[in-house]
């Protein structure tokens, strides 16, 4: 049987996955990060629109913010990215099963 390896990109992950619940996330700077309100902690995941600026991922917040000051900030929800990984889990498994027929 032939080896197969999928690489999958999953690095802008957890704000990805609140674009697709939050469709006005899209095109605009935004980031899930550690506590918005409070303005404390990490960037935990950046879209490109706010990388172009310059903020990565386990930013400090405060610097994040100093070089896109406009970027939304999404608080984390570990329950949805739990749930969208699975659906990509399945979809490379539903994958794999095709490849191993043919």
């Amino acid at each position: 049987m032939k080896k197969v390896i999928f690489l999958v990109d999953m690095n802008a992950f957890f704000i990805s996955c609140e674009m697709t619940r939050n469709p006005d996330l899209i095109g605009k700077p935004s980031a899930v990060a550690g506590d918005p309100k409070k303005r404390t902690g990490i960037i935990l995941a950046a879209n490109y629109d706010a990388r172009k600026y310059g903020v990565k991922t386990a930013m400090v917040l405060h610097k994040a913010l100093t070089l896109c000051p406009d970027m939304i900030l999404v608080p984390p929800d570990h329950n949805l990215y739990q749930e969208k990984s699975s659906e990509v889990m399945k979809l490379l498994e539903g994958l794999w099963m095709i490849l191993k027929i043919v």
